[in-house]
């Protein structure tokens, strides 16, 4: 992040920031929130909301994949490939993505000990390395949004430790390296799903998703196919603008239709194992058209701008915090309350407010005074002179 940064609303917002961006997670956090809010309302309601819901953790795969290969292209292409290079690169990003999934997740094992006190939090252990869904289901009693930021964290791991492998041991350029880690990574999470498929017997909604959506090993991909865009915008950058609108239009295209198949039809081969591949391409052709809006104004720029810096927190605090402890207590005094509103509907819309309300105060707290300091942490990690920031 750029030196010269303004503030918005108490948080520090860099010049260097890419507002396309922003606007992609701002989304992708509002797609997640409008999905966990509809437990307020009624089928009927809720369905018209799943119309206009995309896959919120898909956009937040592709986005973590393109931002984390323009990093290691920056970093690697600058400092060289070595073994401190590597080391370096996890420590900036374990820093940047485990105190608040630790904070979250110590959290929410006090608080289940408190409210069921059979509970056994050594039960759980797995969830700090984040082996708990890495070839079975994840589980759905505990911290059920953790599955992703599973993913996430194996890929971070895992990625360096092939590029090294093609670097060092099979004596390939850098380029070739990333070639060859992203294929390796395509065909085993493809693979894997395939694999899956053959061997299920009966593929129902139910185990599409633990068995294929929330898996690492059958999900790694999502991620990889982030890092490609960043291979063509580094390396090909008059190529990966060239027909950005065109690109955009065809993206968004894949979207909604690999969201009506999915969702409307009983297509079990695509529903388990190529919509995990052809919806990351749709979200991927977006980014260059979107990538290149670097800057608003007005409140509304304000808004997306700092819900995306806060939307790693708005994750992590939403659904089993929130929606789990919290709002059940509120909801049961604003129900005692207002005993007399015959309305449903407007009952669950003054539950979702306090719901958005509870959940974005929780999440500016949680970055500005957690994770905010914490970040900051990594400009005391010594590095050359030269070395790349995100």
């Amino acid at each position: 992040m750029n030196s010269s940064s303004v503030y918005f609303w108490g948080l520090k917002v860099g010049h260097s920031r890419v507002f396309g961006l922003d606007l992609l997670r701002f989304f992708a956090i509002g797609f997640v929130l409008l999905e966990h809010l509809t437990v307020f309302f009624s089928y009927d309601i809720s369905r018209y909301i799943y119309v206009f819901l995309m896959d919120g953790v898909g956009i937040f795969f592709v986005l973590s994949g393109f931002l984390i290969g323009n990093i290691l292209l920056r970093h690697f292409t600058k400092e060289g490939f070595s073994t401190g290079s590597v080391f370096d690169f996890w420590i900036r990003r374990w820093l940047r993505t485990l105190p608040n999934y630790l904070l979250i997740l110590c959290l929410l094992l006090m608080i289940k000990k408190l409210v069921i006190p059979e509970f056994a939090p050594k039960a759980y252990l797995n969830f700090f390395i984040f082996s708990q869904n890495l070839f079975k289901p994840h589980p759905y009693d505990f911290f059920p949004e953790a599955w992703s930021l599973s993913i996430e964290e194996w890929f971070y791991l895992l990625l360096p430790v092939l590029l090294f492998v093609g670097f060092v041991f099979g004596k390939m350029p850098f380029k070739k390296a990333i070639i060859f880690s992203t294929v390796v990574i395509l065909l085993f999470s493809f693979g894997m799903r395939l694999f899956r498929f053959i061997n299920i017997e009966t593929i129902s909604a139910t185990i599409v998703d633990s068995h294929f959506r929330k898996q690492v090993c059958t999900r790694l991909d999502s991620i990889m196919i982030g890092v490609i865009g960043a291979y063509f915008s580094y390396y090909h950058s008059a190529l990966w603008l060239q027909r950005k609108r065109l690109l955009l239009f065809i993206g968004l295209l894949i979207m909604f239709f690999s969201k009506v198949l999915n969702e409307y039809f009983q297509l079990p081969f695509f529903n388990s194992v190529l919509f995990f591949t052809l919806n990351p391409i749709g979200i991927l052709m977006v980014f260059p058209f979107i990538s290149q809006i670097q800057s608003g104004s007005g409140f509304l720029y304000k808004f997306i701008t700092v819900t995306s810096l806060v939307s790693y927190s708005l994750y992590l605090v939403n659904n089993s915090l929130v929606l789990g402890y919290i709002q059940p207590f509120i909801s049961e005094m604003l129900t005692a309350q207002l005993t007399n509103i015959e309305s449903k509907p407007l009952l669950s819309l003054v539950n979702s407010i306090i719901f958005l309300l509870i959940t974005f105060g929780l999440s500016y707290f949680l970055y500005r005074y957690f994770e905010t300091p914490v970040m900051n942490l990594r400009e005391l990690i010594k590095r050359k002179p030269g070395k790349s920031e995100k």
